[in-house]
């Protein structure tokens, strides 16, 4: 998902960070479909020219709402909007259902599959919650297809997804379990959960097995999740993630704003049941904020959040503790979330040597550089798109092969200190003739299909050798065809700094170089 943005807009007597707000309480009223006054039309005319289309267009793709955009203010925006960006807004939708219609053949063949071995199976999300909360199937971007299967019948599903072309790549039961399958140069993924809060930061919900109702989308059957958890299910699945993106906002917005009252009452008795009613409340004033941020109201922007990093937000284990059902419960959540993050420090553990240096490491990393050049943001296209579990690779790599260079959320820490997570990092095409140097940072797609951001090592035989900054082994030799595009630049607020051939310094890499020469030769 996303648009080509060739380069950012004029924003004369005002400051960025005053135009990106100005562009995303634009965003947020197109997906809400909430800018109908002529009133209305005029301001966002005005926002047009002074923050530039192009900006509002950037703050929709990093909320994933560019589907949800296009469906509810499509007419709006072929009036008010330029040429270019109305075409580019077009054929992101358009890719949208490309990639949707892949998943749904998917769907259909794991379906039958699953049914053939007589395992029962409900759908999460996805084109089901798609058609339920904005009447077409392929509005949403995802890059998997979710699926629910009681633990009991989860060996069964393992089976019947294995003889039917799928390989596991992740996970087992009875927690979540990842699947691929490549046919005609597509490839799909499967999810498998059997719990609807599977993360540990919301193990403390226990949402029953969720109901199913039968849907017909594109021909194929599908079980749908429904019933008085789905409502439930997407605030905690909202709750968990501290930089949710918009959408997942609007998605719980349509969904309750579909129930009757009758219908409320109960989604609220099985949240109360499952320990999840402080997350359903969340949800519901979050939908509530967005959208009297929709008519202008800067407070009620910030708690809105979302992806763009203007805001602020607590920690998702902070929002977990307070949304708890009883202050125990609370403190379990916050120190369950402390124990996970200490382990994570490193190995052997924080209060030894390597665990100490990381830490130190960490309290120097302001004053270094990562790059031999700086910029402001306005010198380079100005899109982001979130590079996460529910981000289409597909569609990062249609945008990036058509030729248009993408800013992309880094997650994760095996490139730290040179990218850190939630760093925004610019990903530029890669051409044929162009040579991989020792030094260069790719994206790519790792042989279990899942997308890597790591520095070239070596290039030998036809095959390309990675390494994290952050990791003591090298990656698997991968194709050089897996390569999606080269990470030229970075980005923390409004500074950009180009990204070099070397690692940024890092006290813990120092220390593994100097251990590594005076090891036993």
């Amino acid at each position: 998902m996303g648009l080509s943005i060739a380069s950012a807009p004029s924003r004369i007597g005002q400051s960025p960070r005053g135009a990106a707000e100005e562009a995303l309480r634009w965003a947020i009223a197109l997906g809400l479909g909430e800018a109908k006054s002529d009133r209305d039309i005029e301001r966002l005319g005005d926002a047009g020219r002074s923050v530039g289309w192009a900006r509002i267009a950037a703050a929709s793709a990093r909320e994933r709402c560019l589907g949800a955009t296009w469906l509810r203010s499509g007419a709006l925006l072929r009036r008010t909007a330029s040429e270019d960006v109305v075409a580019q807004w077009r054929r992101a939708t358009v890719r949208l259902d490309e990639v949707g219609r892949v998943q749904l053949s998917s769907l259909s063949d794991a379906l039958t599959a699953l049914r053939a071995a007589n395992v029962a199976v409900v759908v999460l999300k996805g084109a089901p919650l798609s058609l339920r909360a904005y009447g077409a199937p392929f509005l949403r971007d995802t890059s998997d297809v979710d699926l629910f299967i009681a633990s009991r019948q989860r060996a069964r599903a393992h089976a019947a997804l294995r003889e039917a072309g799928w390989r596991h790549i992740d996970g087992s039961a009875p927690d979540d379990a990842t699947y691929v399958r490549e046919r005609s140069g597509q490839r799909s993924f499967v999810e498998v959960h059997s719990s609807l809060a599977d993360a540990p930061i919301v193990r403390h919900v226990h949402l029953p097995p969720p109901d199913a109702s039968a849907i017909e989308i594109a021909g194929v059957a599908v079980p749908a999740h429904d019933g008085p958890t789905l409502a439930p299910y997407l605030a905690v699945h909202l709750a968990k993630h501290t930089s949710a993106p918009l959408l997942w906002v609007m998605d719980f917005d349509a969904v309750w704003n579909d129930l009757d009252d009758a219908d409320r009452s109960r989604a609220r008795v099985a949240a109360r049941r499952a320990g999840a009613e402080g997350y359903l409340d969340l949800a519901i004033r979050r939908a509530s904020a967005l959208h009297a941020a929709a008519r202008g109201d800067r407070r009620a922007q910030e708690r809105c959040g979302g992806a763009t990093g203007l805001y602020k937000e607590r920690h998702a284990a902070i929002v977990g503790a307070l949304a708890a059902p009883t202050p125990l419960v609370g403190a379990r959540v916050l120190g369950g979330w402390l124990k996970r993050r200490i382990a994570a420090l490193g190995k052997p553990r924080p209060w030894a040597v390597s665990g100490r240096l990381r830490w130190l490491d960490h309290a120097f990393a302001p004053m270094r550089r990562t790059g031999d050049t700086s910029a402001r943001t306005s010198d380079i296209a100005d899109r982001v798109l979130q590079l996460d579990v529910d981000t289409s690779l597909d569609v990062v790599r249609a945008m990036i092969d058509a030729g248009t260079s993408v800013w992309l959320v880094a997650r994760g820490t095996s490139m730290s200190p040179t990218i850190r997570s939630g760093t925004q990092v610019l990903v530029a095409p890669r051409r044929e003739t162009d040579d991989l140097l020792p030094g260069h940072v790719v994206l790519a797609t790792a042989r279990d299909g899942a997308p890597v951001m790591h520095r070239v090592r070596r290039v030998s035989d036809g095959r390309v050798v990675l390494r994290g900054d952050a990791m003591g082994v090298d990656d698997m030799p991968i194709d050089p065809r897996a390569i999606i595009g080269r990470v030229t630049h970075l980005r923390r607020g409004e500074r950009i700094r180009s990204l070099g051939l070397r690692p940024a310094p890092s006290l813990r890499n120092a220390m593994r170089r100097v251990l590594r020469r005076s090891g036993p030769s």
